[in-house]
Order: structure tokens, then sequence, then C-alpha cells
């Protein structure tokens, strides 16, 4: 695994020695052509941020600030060692990730949400961004998935506006608008009473 272009084109970065799913180097490379204008002076928040690697990739093409989160502390560790290889100081949370955004105390142009597979955190994840005012006017969230999770069109401000399917991945691209977020809400809270009954 190693970062594909920027000021650390090339620099090898470790994996974690747990059964964490890297992103490959190829679907990372389609990931950031699509977001190309989006990443520079951005501050971006890694979240389930495994080796880092997003993170990394977006520091080496120009974002102003990242922030590292992980459950697993074999993750962090291993963030923090790819941090020194490419001259990036960025803080490394170990938290779960409800608790990562509570305690940041900024606010974010960009966002990328992989976790593992099958586990139904997506729409969790994107709800605790927008409850703890994570996200900046615009900001977007990118989710990593397998193409068989089917994601909301809306939580919140945020709203789906682009999926790209991959082979065995799936990136669903999330626009947040604060005014959105009252209404959007209210949706959803609508729409989950309705499938209740």
């Amino acid at each position: 695994m190693r970062i594909i272009a920027g000021k650390c084109k090339g620099r090898k970065l470790e994996t974690p020695c747990t059964d964490m799913r890297p992103t490959l180097d190829r679907t990372k490379e389609t990931l950031f052509n699509i977001l190309q204008t989006e990443v520079p002076d951005a501050a971006v928040l890694d979240l389930f941020a495994g080796s880092g690697s997003l993170g990394l990739e977006a520091y080496s093409r120009g974002a102003k600030r990242i922030v590292f989160a992980d459950i697993d502390r074999r993750a962090t560790e291993t963030i923090k060692r790819n941090c020194n290889k490419v001259g990036c100081d960025a803080p490394v949370l170990t938290a779960p990730f409800e608790t990562a955004a509570a305690q940041l105390g900024e606010k974010f142009d960009l966002v990328f949400i992989d976790p593992p597979y099958k586990q139904n955190l997506y729409y969790r994840a994107l709800k605790a961004l927008v409850d703890s005012d994570r996200l900046n006017d615009g900001a977007i969230a990118v989710c990593e998935h397998s193409p068989e999770d089917k994601l909301p069109d809306k939580v919140g401000g945020l709203s789906k506006y682009r999926e790209k399917k991959m082979g065995k991945c799936q990136f669903s691209f999330y626009r947040f608008e604060s005014g959105l977020c009252d209404e959007g809400l209210k949706k959803e809270i609508s729409d989950r009473e309705e499938k209740e009954k």
C-alpha cells in the first residue's frame, strides 16, 4: 500500500496486523480523481481510519489539516507510524466513532467513512457527524461500502449526490447543507415511524 500522488507520492504505508480491509491503491486513485478539486486546503476527518491511508493521501494532495480516528489501538499506532513516515503532524484518536465526533472541537470539509462491512454503521456515523455539528456547509462525506449495502439518500442535512461502484467496493458521496438539517431530520423520523407501523 502506498501514497498515489502529491508531495508524498510513492511512500509505502504500513497496514495494521488485523482483519481490517484496506482500500486498494487502484480504488483509492479513482476516489481521489473524483475528489481532486475538493482536497486542497480542506480540513479532513478520516473516520474508521485503519492505516490512515485515505487521510494521508489527502495530506499528500494538499489538505490543510487531517484528523484520524479509529477504535482499534493497533490501527491508531499504525497511523502514528505512517504519519511519521510522511511528516504529517496530525491528531490520532483511539475512540468509538460517536465519541470521536463528539470530542472534536472543529468542523470539517471532507470526511471519509470506511467501517467494517456488514455492521450497519453508515447511518449512525453520518448522523453522529450531523448531530455533533462537525461539518462545514458544503462539506462532503464519502462512505466506502459493499455494493450490497443500501445507504440512505438523506441523513439530516446530508444528501447523497453520487455513487461509484468498483468491483466489490462502492463509494457513496454525500453533500452537507446546514439549512436542510431540520427538514431532513423531520422526514427521517416520519419515514422511520411509518416503517414501524
